[in-house]
């Protein structure tokens, strides 16, 4: 006698129901990153005591981005609801602290590895750094094409001008004409930073709508 499927409930991280926290938490990321940079600079581990600073901008950037998405002044989450409204169900707390969670970390990350610590660039950790920056500029795509779409302002868009698509273009400027990164891997970084950027997106809009429906009905 075939017995019927068990339905197992998808796990859930309780994170905090006020998203403007994230813009909090996002500042967090900046400082630390800031900190690192300051720590790392004297180090003498690094090709210039300056390469510390640019290879965590990304994460400063990402978290002052954040703050303006959520907490000053905030509001990115009735913003999406309204310009998208059949994804309404999907901007979870859960789903944007959880996407903005993954972010940081790999801010930080990328930006710690893009070091051999002899004195070099790591031939993997640059590349990878530079992939994350392009999930940025993907992002800064996003925020002003949505605000252009929906004639209204899109909060983060601020930030994602005048952070993310400057750090985006720098970052190709100087590795290429530094010699660091030839061009056929910025266009292999470029095409793995976006799909990777994208497909995080749709992973956790995913997990948030089979969040919700293991909630029971208050009906």
């Amino acid at each position: 006698m075939a017995h019927p499927a068990i339905h197992r409930p998808t796990p859930v991280l309780r994170w905090p129901a006020d998203v403007r926290w994230i813009g909090i938490a996002g500042l967090g990321v900046t400082s630390l990153a800031a900190l690192g940079a300051i720590a790392l600079a004297p180090t003498g581990a690094l090709p210039a005591p300056a390469a510390a600073l640019a290879v965590l901008a990304p994460a400063m950037a990402f978290g002052v981005h954040l703050c303006e998405e959520f907490t000053i002044p905030g509001g990115h989450r009735d913003w999406a609801a309204a310009y998208r409204p059949e994804r309404a169900a999907e901007l979870t707390p859960a789903h944007l602290w959880r996407v903005n969670a993954i972010g940081a970390l790999a801010a930080l990350l990328v930006g710690l590895g893009a070091f051999d610590y002899t004195g070099g660039w790591s031939w993997f950790g640059i590349r990878a750094w530079l992939a994350y920056v392009f999930t940025l500029g993907e992002n800064a795509g996003y925020h002003i094409d949505g605000t252009y779409r929906s004639s209204r302002y899109s909060p983060g868009v601020i930030t994602a001008c005048v952070l993310y698509l400057p750090l985006t273009f720098a970052s190709v400027v100087v590795l290429v004409a530094g010699g660091i990164v030839d061009p056929v891997s910025v266009a292999a970084c470029a095409v793995v930073g976006v799909v990777l950027f994208r497909r995080l997106i749709a992973l956790s809009r995913g997990r948030a709508l089979r969040e919700r429906a293991d909630q029971p009905s208050t009906a």
